[in-house]
């Protein structure tokens, strides 16, 4: 039974031992070298497209910006 009891210490600690033995004794792991990230390209969703109502509004202010420009060139006389 003693026996056993020592066999069993001896497998333990040995393989212990050479596990640690083999740690200290190997090189240093080699840092693995990972590409740059990089920004890539999403397509817009539809959500984000300008709607008809958008394109509308847009012409709208810029034919309120030709108007004023033109009401600042008139000559107005009070």
């Amino acid at each position: 039974m003693r026996a056993v009891q020592l066999l069993l210490a001896a497998l333990m600690l040995g393989g212990a031992g050479g596990y640690a033995w083999s740690m200290l004794a190997s090189a240093p792991a080699a840092h693995p070298h990972l590409p740059k990230a990089s920004m890539t390209a999403i397509a817009p969703s539809p959500e984000e497209l300008p709607e008809e109502a958008d394109k509308e509004w847009s012409a709208e202010a810029s034919d309120n910006v030709q108007n004023a420009e033109a009401a600042s060139r008139a000559n107005v006389t009070e």
